[in-house]
């Protein structure tokens, strides 16, 4: 990566104290030799600049183009995830937790393409949850409280010895914290779930296992 400001004051700099050198020079004697050469260094720095110029366009455009490329992959991963993972979850119970059930629901849209068998409850409705359940994800909103998380968490842990996987998936990057706890507890995640790269993630993570 450029730094194109910073090399720009830098250049800045060099043509001042260049044309500081001229004119003193100039004044002192009227040394042609030294005119030349120092007009020739900074004709050569006035290219070295607008080449710099031209690759920062150059790179302005080829990330312009690599963004509008990264869309269009995206909506089309997003438009044929359905596709994509058709009945790949066949057979299997996923039940998803989250603090509101609605948060849930929209949570689980993309699961549901999957062909899993869907259960959505809020937190106050996770006692005694099934045991042919496959995984229990656990969503997290943006702004949910570490306290309640690590203690929802704490309380699935009794269902590891029925085979249950403990999945978290959250809407916002991972915290360093989170990542030691999670790590701590044996228990996998997905951030930035939101994003369709993360789900397709999620997926085959639920795959795999």
């Amino acid at each position: 990566m450029y730094h194109f400001k910073a090399i720009t004051v830098l250049i800045v700099s060099i043509f001042i104290s260049l044309t500081i050198g001229l004119l003193t020079g100039f004044s002192i004697n009227g040394n042609e030799i030294l005119v030349y050469q120092q007009k020739n260094t900074i004709e050569q720095l006035e290219k070295a600049l607008n080449k710099l110029k031209e690759l920062d366009e150059k790179r302005a455009k080829e990330e312009i183009e690599l963004i509008k490329k990264q869309k269009e992959d995206y909506v089309f991963l997003e438009e044929n995830l359905g596709e994509i993972f058709k009945d790949k979850l066949l057979n299997k119970k996923i039940i998803v937790l989250a603090l509101e059930k609605s948060d849930g629901e929209k949570f689980a849209e993309f699961l549901k393409k999957t062909g899993a068998e869907i259960v959505i409850l809020n937190i106050n409705e996770m006692v005694n949850l099934p045991l042919d359940s496959d995984f229990i994800i656990f969503f997290r909103e943006k702004g949910s409280d570490d306290a309640l998380t690590h203690n929802v968490l704490s309380s699935l842990e009794k269902y590891k010895g029925n085979n249950i996987s403990i999945v978290v998936a959250q809407d916002f990057p991972i915290t360093k914290k989170d990542e030691r706890f999670f790590k701590e507890k044996k228990i996998e995640y997905v951030d930035e779930v939101d994003n369709v790269i993360k789900k397709y993630k999620l997926i085959l993570m639920l795959f795999k296992k």
